[in-house]
């Protein structure tokens, strides 16, 4: 009996890969058999929001030692994904945050993932909240001892 493979695609930075990204991973290979991670590029993070902490092919180790990713993506695409890109991974279903969906209702306008959207691949998942890269270095900072805060301003 063959089974039929379903590939599952999600992106992201993924810098101090976190409970938040694994439970991603999980709810996003619900929707298939095999997961694809990309995993976007240092000049191109830097583009998108502050410099990753870790280096591309730190992130990259973190992201592939994951239980749930089949295969990563290095340097994949960070602002929209194209039907060459989806064509060359091979890529089923496109799972992202729902919070894309609330920033950008209109597939129209939303920079990143419009196309595959209109296209009918795209499966929006929850965010976990509470938890993300932002608020662990947050936590991070508030832990480092008195005299560190101090030299730190």
């Amino acid at each position: 009996l063959m089974t039929v493979c379903k590939n599952v695609y999600c992106d992201g930075i993924y810098d101090l890969c976190h409970i938040g990204h694994k439970k991603l991973f999980k709810k996003a290979l619900s929707h298939g058999n095999r997961l694809f991670v990309g995993v976007v590029g240092d000049k191109d993070a830097c583009a998108y929001k502050r410099p990753p902490i870790m280096t591309s092919d730190e992130r990259c180790a973190e992201v592939e030692a994951c239980k749930s990713v089949t295969m990563v993506i290095p340097n994949s695409p960070c602002f929209g994904l194209t039907q060459e890109f989806i064509d060359e991974n091979q890529i089923h279903v496109v799972c992202y945050g729902e919070e894309y969906l609330e920033r950008w209702p209109n597939p129209d306008d939303d920079p990143y993932y419009g196309y595959v959207r209109k296209i009918g691949i795209a499966q929006p998942l929850p965010r976990t909240h509470g938890f993300s890269t932002s608020d662990l270095i947050k936590r991070i900072q508030n832990a480092a001892p008195a005299d560190e805060k101090k030299s730190a301003t």
